[in-house]
């Protein structure tokens, strides 16, 4: 858990909670499960066929980004999903890890509980909408995807330093799985313009569209603080240096370049 928090502060560095108390209660009386409640994080015990939960790294990881989703929420603005959270903490676990495989030993085997990069396949939205472990692999994998291209795009701690605050800038405002396009697109943006692109929107369509989550038609014009987002165009995207100021400062965009990645979630965030 200290080691979640230190993390976490890299990109939340504000976040009162992260400050306080967070307990874990271990060996917990039942199987194969773990579970947040705020400050609280419960870890169920080993059996024959699962592993103490307590003893795996990315399952501390992603109860505590259930207690950080939770903590971050903007009050009025964003809201608390079942999917989206389940999807959004595997992402910080499997961030932390650098394995999009996330829950390895689970079942006492390499195998993982749940895979955000599985070879050859996309979790899409709305074919993939099961249950919330499962629908979460579509906006965990979406995450991941961008992580991946900013990587290489940025470079390593830089890519993964600016998909990490992507994310956490998303779930303060999102309200389901398909507003954090346009939650990411708002983060990503530095001139109050998406019109124009940001300066990593290239990266986020590609990833985004993958997972059916880049909406078809655009919206054209705010009509609100971040109620309504026109959907931005692709546009070459160029390497940043990992700061808040130098993600925020005005650029001119490039001529916008086309791109086959388009979903069919056509919400915004609705609020």
């Amino acid at each position: 858990l200290i080691r979640a928090k230190d993390y976490a502060r890299r990109f939340a560095p504000d976040l009162g909670w992260l400050d306080a108390k967070v307990a874990a209660k271990v060996n917990v009386n039942d199987l194969c499960n773990a579970y947040s409640q705020g400050s609280v994080l419960a870890f169920f015990r080993e059996s024959e066929q699962c592993e103490n939960m307590a003893r795996l790294a990315d399952v501390v990881y992603h109860e505590f980004g259930h207690s950080l989703h939770a903590s971050s929420l903007i009050p009025g603005v964003g809201a608390y999903e079942s999917a989206l959270g389940e999807g959004v903490a595997d992402y910080l676990a499997v961030t932390m890890t650098g394995d999009p495989g996330m829950g390895r030993g689970f079942f006492y085997s390499e195998e993982p509980l749940r895979q955000l990069d599985p070879k050859g396949y996309e979790y899409r939205w709305p074919d993939d909408i099961t249950g919330a472990h499962d629908t979460g692999l579509i906006i965990g994998g979406a995450l991941w995807d961008l992580r991946q291209a900013l990587r290489a795009s940025l470079g390593e701690e830089p890519g993964v330093a600016v998909a990490d605050e992507l994310y956490y800038q998303a779930i303060r405002r999102a309200v389901d799985i398909p507003s954090m396009y346009v939650e990411i697109l708002a983060a990503d943006d530095d001139d109050g313009d998406l019109a124009n692109g940001t300066p990593h929107v290239c990266a986020i369509n590609t990833a985004f569209g993958r997972h059916g989550l880049r909406p078809v038609g655009a919206v054209s014009r705010r009509s609100g603080p971040r109620s309504r987002a026109r959907t931005a165009s692709p546009c070459a995207s160029r390497p940043r240096a990992c700061n808040r100021s130098a993600r925020r400062t005005p650029s001119r965009r490039p001529s916008c370049c086309g791109s086959s990645a388009t979903g069919s979630a056509g919400q915004a965030a609705r609020r």
